[in-house]
């Protein structure tokens, strides 16, 4: 997992710490995310299910509020 700019390390260790962030934590960051991709959301969003059913869910929340 190592990259001689050292990108690689970098990533996999924010990885490592949210796995290990308490769970409200890790929703906030992916919650987060979310919103600023949603300017691409055909390109960043969209090809990824996971997100796709996610951002579904933020977009349901919204509405209700």
């Amino acid at each position: 997992m190592s990259d001689s700019n050292g990108k690689n390390s970098l990533i996999g260790e924010f990885l490592l710490s949210l796995a290990r962030a308490p769970e409200s934590v890790q929703e906030d960051i992916i919650i987060y995310g979310l919103k600023k991709f949603m300017i691409q959301e055909n390109e960043l969003i969209q090809p990824y299910p996971m997100l796709k059913h996610m951002l579904e869910i933020l977009k349901k929340n919204a509405e209700k509020s």
